[in-house]
C-alpha cells in the first residue's frame, strides 16, 4: 500500500505540470489572438468599424483598448465618462432558449457622412436582443492621419440600463 502512495505523488506532480503549461498556452494564445484583433481595427480603413469597436470597449469597459482609437487628448474624456456616470461592463446575457438558439444576441447600427476626403462623421448603436440595454455614440467625428483613422470628437454618449424602462443617460447630459 506503501507503494502506491507514494507513486500517485510523481503523477500528481506531473498533471499539475501538465496543467500549468497548458494554461499558459492557453493565455498566450488568447492574448495573441487579442492583440491581433485589436491591431487589425487599429488599421483598419473603416471608420465605421473603428467607432463600433470604440463603443463595445466602452460598453465592456474595455478602457485600455478604447483609448488606442482616439487621439491623446481625448484619453482624458473615456475617463471622465467613466467616472460621472459610473458606468459598469455589461455584456448582452446569454440566451439558451433552443428556440432562439440562432438569434443574434446584440445587434448593432451605424451612419457616416463625409466632411472631407480625411474626416468623417459617425454615429452608432449597440444593444441587446434579449434585455433593454442599449449604449449608442453621437456624432463621433474621425480623422485619418495618413496611417490610421482616429477619433478625435464625439458629441455624447447616451445608455439605457438593462432594468426596464430605465430612462436613458447621456453624458455629457443632455
Amino acid at each position: 500500500m506503501a507503494l502506491k502512495e507514494k507513486s500517485k505523488h510523481p503523477v500528481l506532480k506531473f498533471l499539475i505540470i501538465v496543467g500549468l503549461i497548458l494554461t499558459v498556452v492557453g493565455v498566450s494564445i488568447f492574448g495573441y489572438y487579442r492583440m491581433k484583433f485589436e491591431r487589425e481595427i487599429e488599421e483598419s480603413n473603416n471608420p465605421q468599424q473603428i467607432v463600433d469597436a470604440f463603443l463595445q470597449a466602452l460598453m465592456t469597459n474595455d478602457l485600455r483598448f478604447a483609448k488606442k482609437l482616439v487621439l491623446p487628448e481625448q484619453k482624458e474624456l473615456i475617463d471622465q465618462w467613466k467616472a460621472e456616470t459610473g458606468h459598469r461592463a455589461y455584456g448582452c446575457p446569454a440566451n439558451w432558449n433552443l428556440d432562439d438558439l440562432f438569434e443574434p444576441f446584440a445587434w448593432g447600427v451605424g451612419g457616416s457622412g463625409t466632411i472631407d476626403d480625411n474626416t468623417v462623421t459617425v454615429d452608432s448603436s449597440y444593444g441587446c436582443s434579449n434585455s433593454d440595454y442599449s449604449i449608442r455614440i453621437e456624432r463621433v467625428i474621425v480623422k485619418y492621419d495618413g496611417m490610421n483613422w482616429k477619433i478625435t470628437h464625439w458629441d455624447k454618449i447616451c445608455e439605457s440600463s438593462a432594468e426596464e424602462n430605465s430612462p436613458r443617460a447621456c453624458y455629457p447630459k443632455d
